[in-house]
């Protein structure tokens, strides 16, 4: 994957933690400064995860990749093995009582890396118990590309939001739509481990035009991201001080 190389925006955030928010690059990686319109490109071979593209504005799920497979829509560092559920939630200590089979398999023949919250593990950053269940991509590498057909209800200026925890500093992501590098790259500070969440809100923003097209997220500077999803508000439903 060819990477932007610009610096990172730094945004300091109430909890103490700079964000990174995903630069989302054409439909096989790849980035160009035009495009980004309406319509997904006629030679993008993926389809929306069971058939159904996510909507913006909305919570865009990073499990619900589509189909396609390794190079189609996404590319993942090491494509034979599922780390979460085709590796580490196959084992019976990871599979929690109050879960089921449904999160610990996953998308378990597939190359990205998928997990779930743990009540035992995942907190916040605050050391508040998260959400558990929760399914998510893990185990990231700098690289690495996942796609998305969305559909954007309506053309303009949207706020990014984002739950991710961070292992380490100078983690960044970006987003491309149809191509078009539509947020440039935004850092997300050191969470205090993978376990560890945060909400960030305002990271950035993004102009989108309406109808069906192809976001990729890429994983930029560093790993070791698990990303829940990010969201796209738009801008007028933000409040002044971007909560």
């Amino acid at each position: 994957m060819k990477q932007n190389k610009n610096h990172c925006v730094k945004i300091i955030l109430s909890v103490g933690a700079i964000a990174c928010v995903v630069a989302l690059a054409g439909c096989a990686g790849t980035r160009s400064t035009q495009g980004g319109g309406g319509g997904v490109p006629a030679d993008y071979k993926g389809k929306p995860w069971q058939d159904k593209a996510q909507v913006i504005p909305g919570k865009i799920h990073a499990a619900f990749y589509d189909l396609g497979g390794e190079g189609v829509a996404y590319h993942d560092t090491d494509p034979e093995i599922n780390r979460g559920s085709g590796e580490l939630n196959q084992r019976p200590e990871q599979q929690m009582p109050e879960s089921s089979p449904y999160y610990w398999n996953f998308r378990k023949n597939e190359g990205v890396d998928i997990s779930y919250t743990k009540k035992p593990f995942d907190k916040n950053v605050e050391g508040k118990t998260e959400q558990f269940n929760i399914l998510y991509v893990g185990w990231t590498h700098p690289g690495e590309w996942l796609n998305y057909t969305v559909k954007v209800k309506k053309a303009g200026t949207y706020t990014i939001n984002a739950h991710i925890s961070a292992h380490g500093p100078d983690r960044c992501l970006s987003f491309d739509f149809n191509g078009e590098d539509k947020s440039g790259k935004i850092l997300i500070r050191d969470t205090k481990g993978v376990h560890r969440w945060a909400t960030y809100k305002n990271l950035g923003e993004v102009k989108l035009e309406k109808g069906l097209q192809v976001m990729t997220m890429h994983i930029v500077d560093n790993g070791d991201m698990n990303i829940d999803y990010v969201e796209f508000v738009p801008e007028l439903e933000t409040g002044e001080d971007g909560k």
